[in-house]
């Protein structure tokens, strides 16, 4: 009896820690390393997509920038938060770029909408034509960017699109169910350069995450009659426009 007693008590303790390896095995698996589990929250968010080809970061400071024209010889910055002189993180961007002769790219994409055809081109044109090593960012470094570098890694690094698609990784600070349009993008609308260039048209297509009625002045759906229509908001003051294009990841 005792003896079927003390494996009793064996097991009662091992199956916590059973339960408890299993856990971790899946959680291992999805996340590849241990490295994406115990994420740091690197506010510069550093990687290289092609090692001595393009880098990726969040918003560098004029210190950071410096530090890794240094170390990795970048020759080139692809900013995809738009020009925005007389902000400080731009001024001193650009400040550093002329100290070390960087050609620059400015971009204006947003993290919350699928690209318009005009920048997604001068994306796919600053890939080809700027010289390298390259370092293309955004603000946080997670959403634009990483539909940039995803782009990249499929079209120019010529990975598999499941491949390159981890460009878009929560890894990266990216989590496709709070920015679901660049993950949506990628995933399911992008076809390689060539469509970008020739055949994308959101203004045309039925496309999710794109504000037809803001960016292609196509008219808003006619109000059923009967139903009142609900007052146009108020047009936001310059300042919030300005803080809405910082905040964005």
């Amino acid at each position: 009896m005792k003896s079927h007693s003390g494996y009793g008590e064996s097991a009662k303790r091992f199956k916590p820690s059973l339960l408890l390896l299993v856990a971790m095995t899946v959680l291992l698996g999805a996340c590849q390393t241990i490295k994406q589990i115990c994420y740091t929250y690197d506010p510069l968010n550093f990687h290289a997509v092609d090692e001595g080809v393009l880098y990726r970061s969040a918003q560098p400071t004029g210190g950071d920038l410096e530090m890794i024209v240094q170390k990795y010889g970048i020759k080139s910055v692809i900013n995809l938060r738009g020009a925005n002189p007389g902000q400080n993180w731009y001024d001193n961007e650009v400040i550093v770029s002329e100290q070390y002769g960087l050609k620059r790219v400015d971009i204006s994409m947003s993290a919350g909408s699928i690209p318009h055809k005009p920048d997604l081109v001068s994306l796919h044109n600053a890939f080809r034509d700027l010289p390298r090593p390259m370092l293309v960012h955004c603000k946080a470094g997670a959403d634009r960017t990483g539909e940039a570098a995803a782009i990249f890694a499929l079209d120019y690094m010529k990975l598999q699109k499941w491949e390159a698609s981890r460009q878009l990784h929560p890894y990266f600070g990216h989590v496709p169910d709070l920015c679901p349009a660049k993950t949506y993008f990628f995933n399911k609308v992008y076809q390689g350069e060539t469509w970008a260039r020739e055949s994308y048209d959101p203004c045309h297509g039925d496309y999710e995450y794109y504000d037809k009625v803001a960016f292609c002045g196509v008219p808003p759906a006619p109000v059923p009659k009967g139903v009142s229509p609900a007052p146009p908001p108020p047009p936001p003051s310059p300042a919030k426009v300005k803080r809405r294009i910082d905040d964005e990841r």
